[in-house]
C-alpha cells in the first residue's frame, strides 16, 4: 500500500523544546502576517500534532479571513511544514478522510473549505465533529461485498482554511487563527516562501518527533487545565497546548496563556442561536414589562441596516416563525397574552429567557 505520508526517523540526540519552539515561531513570523498570540499558538498546536495520543480532546486549527488573499494557503503550507505527517488537500470526500485517518493518523490540513465544507453533509459534519474526542473518534461503515460493519478512527489533527465561516460546530473545536489582508507597509517585513520549506524543516520534525517520545509519559501525568474564562470548550481546545507549554518552559507557559486570552477574547460566534439569545439580552435590558411581542422583539432586532436579522429570512427580515424556532431549543416558546384591553397579544414572558441567559451567555 502506498503511504500518503513522510516516514521520519526521530533526532538521535537530547532535544530542548524551547529552542524548538522559537526557533518555529521564527519561521512562522517570516512569512507570515498574524494576530498577536497566533504564531505562539501555531507553534505549539504544531508541537502537539506529534503528541495527539497523550490527550483525551484535540482541537482542530481554523484559519479565516473575511476575504480572498489573506494568506491562508500560506498559513497552511508554514504549518504543514511542522506538523506531524502531514497530508494537504483542497477537495476531499468524507470517505476518504476516515480511510486516510485509519490507515495514518495523517495531520490532515484542508484549503478552500469554504467551497466543500460549508455546505458539506451532515455525514461530513458529523466526521470533522467525531474526530475532537478521542474515545468517541470513530465511524462504522459496511464492507461493500459482505455488507458486514467495520470501524474506522477519526483520531487525528486537522487544520482547516477558509472564507468566512464554516460549521459552527466545527469551529467550536477549533482553535481560530483570525487573518486580515497585509497592508502595503507590512509587505517588506515578510519573506516569500520558498517552495522547499517541508524539505528544509525535515531537521526540525524529527527532533519534534524526538521530543514527543521522550515526554509521552510525563505529557500524559501532567495535564494542564487552562484558566476559566466562561468558556468550557475553549479550556477543552486549549489544553494540550497548556500541558506542552508547562512541560517546555514557565515562559512558554506564559506565552501560551497570553494566545489563548488574546485569540478566545476576539472569536466570535457564527451560531445564530447564540448572537439571537445575546441580542434579546442586551434589548430586554431596557424592557420593564412582564411581556414582550413578538413583533417587538423583531422590530428591535432589525432596528439597525447592518444587522444579521435584517437578512435572515433568505434575504428578508426574521419572522415571528424563524424567531420562535430558533428559541425553541431554549425550551422558550410564544404565548398569547393580555395586555391592557387587548387579550390578542403574541410573544414571550421576559422571565421564560432568565434560565438560558444564565446557561447560554
Amino acid at each position: 500500500m502506498t503511504s500518503l505520508t513522510e516516514d521520519i526517523t526521530p533526532f538521535a540526540g537530547t532535544v530542548d523544546g524551547e529552542v524548538l519552539l522559537d526557533l518555529i515561531v521564527a519561521e512562522i513570523n517570516k512569512y507570515t502576517i498574524l494576530p498577536s498570540g497566533a504564531a505562539d499558538a501555531l507553534a505549539l498546536w504544531c508541537f502537539c500534532t506529534y503528541c495527539i495520543d497523550n490527550f483525551r480532546i484535540f482541537p482542530k486549527l481554523f484559519i479565516c479571513s473575511p476575504t480572498k488573499r489573506c494568506g491562508k494557503t500560506t498559513v497552511l503550507e508554514v504549518v504543514a511544514s511542522f506538523s506531524h505527517r502531514s497530508l494537504t488537500a483542497s477537495g476531499i470526500s468524507p470517505a476518504v478522510i476516515f480511510r486516510a485517518i485509519e490507515q495514518e493518523q495523517p495531520t490532515l490540513l484542508i484549503d478552500e473549505a469554504d467551497m466543500h465544507l460549508k455546505h458539506a453533509s451532515g455525514d461530513m459534519t458529523a466526521i470533522l465533529n467525531s474526530g475532537h474526542t478521542r474515545s468517541l473518534a470513530y465511524v462504522l461503515r459496511c464492507k461493500p461485498k459482505t455488507l458486514e460493519p467495520e470501524k474506522f478512527s477519526t483520531w487525528a489533527p486537522m487544520a482547516i482554511a477558509a472564507i468566512g465561516t464554516i460549521q459552527s460546530t466545527v469551529m467550536d473545536r477549533s482553535i481560530t487563527i483570525p487573518l486580515q489582508r497585509m497592508m502595503n507597509s507590512q509587505k517588506h517585513s515578510v519573506t516569500k516562501l520558498p517552495c522547499d520549506l517541508a524539505d528544509q524543516m525535515v531537521p526540525v520534525r524529527e527532533k519534534l518527533l524526538k521530543w514527543s517520545r521522550d515526554n509521552a509519559g510525563v505529557c500524559k501525568a501532567n495535564v494542564v487545565e487552562p484558566p476559566g474564562i466562561g468558556n468550557d470548550r475553549a479550556q477543552d481546545n486549549w489544553r494540550p497546548l497548556f500541558t506542552v507549554a508547562a512541560l517546555i518552559s514557565h515562559r512558554w507557559l506564559a506565552k501560551c496563556d497570553t494566545a489563548y486570552r488574546l485569540l478566545e477574547a476576539t472569536k466570535d460566534s457564527s451560531d445564530p442561536h447564540d448572537m439571537l439569545l445575546a441580542d434579546i439580552h442586551a434589548i430586554l435590558q431596557s424592557n420593564s414589562d412582564k411581556h414582550v411581542t413578538s413583533e417587538a422583539l423583531i422590530q428591535a432586532l432589525t432596528a439597525s441596516s447592518d444587522s444579521m436579522w435584517t437578512e435572515y429570512s433568505s434575504g428578508k427580515p426574521i419572522t415571528p416563525r424563524g424567531l420562535a424556532s430558533l428559541l425553541k431549543g431554549f425550551g422558550i416558546r410564544p404565548k398569547a397574552f393580555r395586555r391592557g384591553t387587548n387579550a390578542n397579544n403574541r410573544g414571550y414572558e421576559v422571565a421564560d429567557f432568565d434560565d438560558a441567559f444564565k446557561r447560554y451567555l
